[in-house]
């Protein structure tokens, strides 16, 4: 190896000798910038949980204080209660109630009551209050220095009638309690609440210890003892209570390394401070204390509600004596991650320096690997795809092949009928020959059909509109239709229909039952062929049972292909067995089951399973005309026939004078705007597609020349064509038996679907 050779090798070994440690050192930064990142998160989540706990702490007082509150103002409905079960409340009685009642309520320190008295009732109430003291006493005020003076005339006073203390008593008999402006707006607020009102908190010496903070609480009584001089509402009862020993009783209890201040957001601002614990400032107001605090200062807000005063509680953490420890975890942590993170970058970068050569080795491997099983893959799928194109082709192609054969089969027949009935006119009279001349045709119709309704299932065109309905009328009348074709055959057909109710869409369940029942006659040389609907619990089930030759068990799984005929009777060949594919996707559709059950040489049974419906919901929705209504005739009809296609406009309109009725036809729509200057149609039937305009736009101009109720039918050989209000479609080919039931229905009603 040349100089240059081992320079050029020796200098990439140093480059990748040098990446490892440059990963580490990359990882050591890393990893102290998240452990420092950690232990801030460390310090955040101890000052978040301190946060927590001191708003659980006031959330527990103020749970606490609610309660001390709620029970020295349930003192007022105590005295309320007492008020209006007593007659005349008599002093040392009232005293032993108050005495017993405020041992329980916490701050109570006296209780009274003072009825509303008029200025026609005062001379009485004054005489009333003399009798019970024995010297004469009016309704009366107090002066600044505690003296008493009788007031001027009013027209209401409030003067105290019964009154008990625990501690001190600065209020009289007969004191006015609304002689003073802020005692007078306590009493106005309960009077139109019903509900307690208080006075601001203020220092008085009078009550409790010397300088304790007290307030005053009023609530309304409605229903007053009769005494004299006494009006309606009754008047108020009223309490003195001491807010310091309700502070006292449930603050004091705080945690000491907390800091607590209670205001009166209800008082003015300099008199707004209630309270304060362990705390070395003494702000006036709310805006005053607010305005001390730092930007970010943990501080927790509290309302509490006296009466109908707020009263609002800050708390604040003290010093914390346990500061150290809470710091201990995030030190710890951050010690810890710096260890762990240097050891982490030197196993790194040994492990990085020795296995980087293994892992590109590795790498190589993993890629010829992927390589590898991708070309698989793609030549497995490939040859997936290839065989299922192959299988659909070749599916496609018999189908095709198949369709033509039933196709020209009937066609055949009915060319050769034809011309013979050209030849020989008497053979019309023939019932044998016409009947095998209607056969072929309702051949080729039913092949038709069947193979519209397999294109409309597939292509999602088909949609179901079930209803509740009893399917007995239309069971039978598909066993009439029937009758004829069995007759042909030499079939008998029995029928045993029950009355029920059901949840289906009738027409998709008529097209079903109708495939079953073409599909056993067809199929049966000789026998019967029966039509049932029973009902078994809460369900109905209609069956079609034959007494044909059944189905062979390995014929069963291929027999609702389209492809396929599942039975074949003599003198029938292979073909396109649609009937049981179309009526499979119809139960689809539909949320009904299909079963089969078929012996060789014994028959078969086909089944649809419905869900039996309550009878009250069955709708009074008329059902598709009977055969006896299809073979009325129709007198006194015109109708206009809109078709661009010369032969069946013909066989159309001949058809149409044949049951009776009076047609005009029309070759395309200028023909037919040209005679809208004319007597108006009883009904009209156009094509959809025409040269010179839509079907459907050409029935809406004919209706709004003529009105919106002209019966009209659309004739169609598109079947992706939808039914529109108003509007039912007939499908190309029509048989004349399916044309004139819709005539019929034009002239009973609108027709809801297409046919």
């Amino acid at each position: 190896m040349s100089n240059i050779s081992k320079d050029i090798v020796a200098k990439d070994v140093s480059a990748r000798s040098r990446w490892p440690l440059l990963l580490a050192l990359c990882v050591l930064v890393a990893g102290l910038a998240l452990t420092f990142r950690a232990s801030r998160l460390l310090q955040e989540v101890a000052a978040d949980r301190a946060q927590a706990e001191l708003e659980a702490q006031a959330s527990a007082l103020v749970r606490e204080l609610t309660l001390a509150i709620d029970l020295s103002l349930e003192s007022l409905y105590s005295v309320r209660a007492y008020i209006r079960a007593q007659d005349e409340p008599e002093s040392e009685r009232f005293a032993r109630f108050v005495a017993a009642d405020a041992a329980t309520h916490p701050g109570t320190l006296a209780l009274g009551w003072a009825p509303r008295v008029t200025e026609g009732g005062r001379a009485a109430f004054e005489r009333w209050l003399s009798q019970r003291t024995g010297r004469a006493e009016t309704i009366h005020e107090e002066t600044g220095h505690g003296l008493k003076r009788a007031l001027p005339a009013h027209e209401v006073y409030f003067p105290v009638h019964s009154l008990a203390t625990r501690e001190g008593d600065s209020l009289g008999a007969g004191l006015d309690m609304a002689s003073v402006k802020g005692r007078q707006d306590a009493i106005t607020r309960t009077l139109r609440s019903s509900e307690p009102s208080a006075l601001k908190v203020r220092r008085a010496d009078a009550w409790g210890p010397d300088g304790d903070q007290v307030t005053q609480a009023f609530l309304r009584v409605d229903v007053a003892p009769v005494t004299g001089g006494v009006d309606e509402p009754a008047g108020v009862a009223f309490g003195v209570f001491s807010v310091g020993a309700l502070f006292r009783s449930v603050l004091a209890a705080a945690d000491p390394g907390v800091r607590i201040w209670v205001f009166d957001r209800s008082a003015p601002a300099v008199e707004q401070r209630l309270y304060g614990l362990a705390v070395n400032d003494d702000p006036a107001s709310i805006d005053d204390f607010l305005a001390t605090r730092a930007l970010g200062e943990p501080l927790v807000e509290r309302v509490v509600r006296f009466a109908d005063r707020e009263w609002v509680m800050y708390l604040q953490p003290g010093v914390d004596p346990g500061l150290l420890a809470r710091l201990g975890l995030p030190l710890a942590g951050l010690v810890g991650g710096v260890v762990v993170t240097v050891l982490l970058s030197l196993y790194l970068f040994v492990a990085l320096a020795r296995g980087r050569q293994l892992a590109w080795l590795s790498g190589r491997v993993g890629a010829m690997q992927r390589d590898l099983t991708r070309e698989q893959v793609d030549a497995a799928l490939e040859r997936s795809l290839r065989e299922q194109a192959d299988a659909a082709a070749s599916a496609r192609s018999h189908f095709l092949q198949t369709a033509s054969h039933d196709v020209r089969q009937p066609l055949h027949a009915l060319g050769l009928y034809v011309n013979l009935l050209g030849e020989r006119p008497a053979l019309a009279a023939d019932p044998s020959f016409m009947a095998r001349l209607h056969s072929a045709a309702d051949g080729l119709q039913g092949l038709f059909d069947a193979l519209l309704d397999l294109g409309r299932l597939e292509a999602g065109a088909l949609q179901p509109l079930p209803r509740v309905f009893d399917p007995s009328a239309l069971l039978n009348r598909l066993a009439d239709e029937a009758e004829a074709l069995a007759h042909r055959r030499g079939l008998v057909l029995l029928r045993r229909l029950e009355p029920v109710t059901v949840l289906s869409d009738p027409l998709l369940l008529e097209r079903a039952v109708r495939n079953l029942l073409v599909n056993a006659l067809r199929c049966t040389d000789r026998g019967w062929v029966a039509l049932r609907c029973v009902r078994r619990g809460g369900e109905v089930r209609i069956s079609v049972i034959d007494s044909g030759p059944g189905i062979a068990a390995d014929r069963r799984a291929h027999l609702f292909e389209p492809h396929l005929r599942g039975r074949r009777t003599e003198g029938q060949g292979e073909g396109l067995g649609l009937g049981l594919s179309i009526v499979r996707q119809m139960c689809g559709l539909l949320g009904h089951r299909f079963t089969l059950h078929s012996r060789p040489g014994r028959g078969s049974a086909f089944s649809l399973v419905l869900s039996c419906a309550a009878d009250a919901q069955v709708a009074a929705e008329p059902l598709p005309a009977s055969s006896d209504a299809v073979d009325a005739a129709l007198p006194a009809f015109k109708i206009w026939l809109v078709d661009d296609d010369a032969l069946v406009r013909d066989a159309s309109a001949r058809q149409l004078e044949q049951w009776g009725v009076r047609v005009r036809t029309f070759a395309c729509g200028a023909e037919l705007r040209a005679a809208l200057d004319g007597p108006p149609p009883d009904a009209m039937l156009a094509d959809c597609h025409l040269p010179d305009a839509d079907g459907r736009a050409l029935i809406a101009e004919v209706r709004a020349r003529f009105g919106e109720a002209l019966p009209a039918l659309l004739l169609t050989g598109d079947s992706t064509v939808p039914a529109g209000a108003g509007l039912p479609v007939l499908r190309k080919p029509l048989n004349p038996l399916k044309l004139k039931s819709a005539l019929n229905a034009l002239q009973a009603g609108p027709v809801s679907r297409s046919a």
